[in-house]
C-alpha cells in the first residue's frame, strides 16, 4: 500500500472523511483537520512506517506534502 493509500484509509476509517474530498491538493482544513487531527496521523505514519518525523517536517500544506515527507523518510531509512 503506497503512503498516499494509507493515508486516504485513515482519513476515511478513522476521521469520517468523506472520500470525494481528498485528493492530493487537499489541505488539512479542506478535510476539517485541526492540528491534534494532525498529531494523530503524524503518528499513524510513523507507526506504520517506523519513522520518526521532526517538527520542522509536521507542518504539511497540503496531503501531498505529507506524502513526499514520509516517502522521504521511509527512503532514507531502508
Amino acid at each position: 500500500m503506497s503512503v498516499y493509500e494509507f493515508l486516504r484509509e485513515l482519513l476515511i476509517d478513522e476521521f469520517g472523511v468523506d472520500a470525494e474530498r481528498i485528493g492530493p491538493a487537499s489541505t488539512p482544513e479542506q478535510l476539517g483537520l485541526d492540528s491534534f487531527a494532525m498529531i494523530e496521523i503524524i503518528g499513524e505514519l510513523e507507526r506504520e512506517y517506523a519513522i520518526e518525523f521532526s517538527e520542522k517536517r509536521m507542518n504539511f500544506a497540503t496531503l501531498q506534502d505529507a506524502v513526499v515527507q514520509a516517502t522521504r523518510l521511509i527512503e532514507a531509512a531502508s
